[in-house]
């Protein structure tokens, strides 16, 4: 996983020096998890809505044990990787552990179809790019893949107003 950005450089100046180039390799894993993270977050105001405020502790506690102990079996084999992989286990437990319990506490409705269709777009756009490190495509692919979610989301935001 090399975006694009990493490799640009113009005069012998470049965004990114050699030296962390190496550093490179864990961004997937934080990057992932810091996805996970949000959809914790955005699971978060269930738990002050139905008075459960003492459960706040429980998940963070939960996720702060699962990244200290994955911390110490990853790291001494994967180095700072393993440290990102660590993060992203822990905010995945979070956020499915939160997940299970709004099923019990404020059930919300998720339109799985429109989340299956973004995930299957996003995926083809970033293999896209990663697949053909050109400028164009890396310039490019941001606007179309913007605009064809816009448009999705639209769609969908009329076709459930019409079902109204």
């Amino acid at each position: 996983f090399c975006p694009f950005f990493f490799t640009l450089s113009w005069n012998g100046f470049s965004i990114i020096a050699a030296e962390f180039l190496a550093g490179r390799s864990v961004i997937p894993w934080v990057v992932c998890g810091y996805i996970l993270y949000g959809v914790f977050i955005l699971q978060m105001p269930s738990i002050y809505l139905k008075n459960k405020q003492l459960w706040a502790p429980v998940f963070w506690g939960c996720g702060a044990l699962i990244n200290i102990l994955c911390n110490l079996i990853l790291i001494p084999k994967l180095g700072f990787v393993g440290a990102g992989i660590s993060t992203l286990i822990a905010y995945t437990t979070m956020a499915v552990f939160i997940y299970y319990k709004n099923r019990v506490w404020l059930p919300i409705k998720y339109n799985m179809k429109l989340i299956f269709i973004v995930m299957l777009i996003s995926l083809f756009f970033l293999s896209t790019t990663i697949i053909y490190k050109t400028l164009f495509i890396f310039l490019i692919s941001p606007a179309i893949y913007s605009l064809l979610i816009g448009r999705l989301l639209v769609f969908y935001k009329k076709t459930t107003i019409q079902e109204k």
